[in-house]
């Protein structure tokens, strides 16, 4: 993701996001080339589409242990991305998993037992910090869930929600639920940062007060805006380099055109040591697209 001419995308960016964007598709992994295997790339919808795709179901029930909602999918043996579709069997969220043995060190002064968004999980005997993104609303998800016809009408989802505690049920104590318009987001805290290509117009929470924390609790997610000021992704920032192929992670020249001019210091550092893993999640089928000419 390092700051560069992106040829593909400048050319592809000729066409802009729609004046009314719906939630088609569920694609992970921001990359240069659009068309490499490991970016961009299209995640099932439902358990059937997951299933024949290869991907493993984790959860034995739809509560999880208390811990999250949803039955939890991997592919690969590979916990970097798991997925969570209601009892219906569609989609109804994603988590990234970071592997403690990959992100714990001395060099990671980050404070994952500070920040409520992250939950400690194990997946088939590996710990993880888990943070974990709902497209519906929480409480359907194992209750009335969704038909497939609903999903494939209305969208993807409706609505994008942060669990930000470490058990169920959630409620508005420990849920965020995210401003689908741009404007809300500003006005609720999320900082106007800046647009690249082939991801849309970032929001960080109060980027501006990184440094006074030493970037040590940074809220561990950003949103992305098209220029209509609609809600078309998100994405998971982890400190730490996690080995997923699922993972970007992006240089310090990258992330000061992202965040702007005024980026902590202590956030480019990070860059270097820990590392930093991120991961954008996109609600649209062509992300790749995503302009900010307009």
């Amino acid at each position: 993701m390092e700051v560069r001419t992106l040829t593909v995308l400048a050319i592809l960016g000729v066409i802009s996001v729609s004046s009314a964007v719906k939630w088609d598709d569920l694609r992970v992994t921001f990359g240069v080339n659009p068309f490499a295997s490991n970016t961009f790339v299209h995640m099932p919808l439902t358990t059937q589409e997951a299933a024949d795709g290869g991907w493993e179901k984790l959860s034995t029930s739809c509560t999880n242990d208390n811990n999250f909602y949803g039955f939890q999918y991997m592919l690969n043996n590979d916990p970097g991305i798991t997925l969570l579709y209601d009892i219906n069997g569609v989609i109804a969220g994603i988590q990234m998993n970071l592997l403690k043995s990959e992100v714990l060190s001395s060099k990671n002064k980050y404070k994952y037992d500070k920040v409520s968004m992250y939950q400690t999980t194990n997946i088939n005997g590996k710990d993880v910090f888990t943070l974990t993104a709902y497209f519906v609303n929480p409480g359907t998800i194992c209750t009335t869930g969704r038909t497939e016809s609903d999903m494939k009408s209305k969208g993807t989802g409706d609505s994008l929600y942060l669990q930000n505690g470490a058990t169920l049920p959630l409620d508005s104590s420990n849920l965020i639920r995210v401003p689908l318009k741009r404007s809300d987001a500003i006005r609720d805290g999320w900082t106007k940062n800046q647009c690249f290509y082939g991801m849309g117009y970032h929001n960080f929470y109060k980027s501006e007060e990184f440094q006074s924390t030493n970037c040590e609790e940074i809220r561990p997610v950003f949103l992305l805006y098209n220029s209509n000021d609609e809600l078309h992704g998100f994405g998971f920032a982890g400190n730490g380099l996690a080995s997923s192929p699922r993972f970007e992670h992006p240089g310090r020249s990258a992330i000061k055109s992202i965040i702007g001019s005024d980026a902590a210091e202590c956030i480019l550092d990070a860059t270097q040591t820990p590392g930093i893993s991120t991961v954008h999640v996109y609600f649209i089928k062509r992300p790749y697209f995503i302009n900010c000419w307009f």
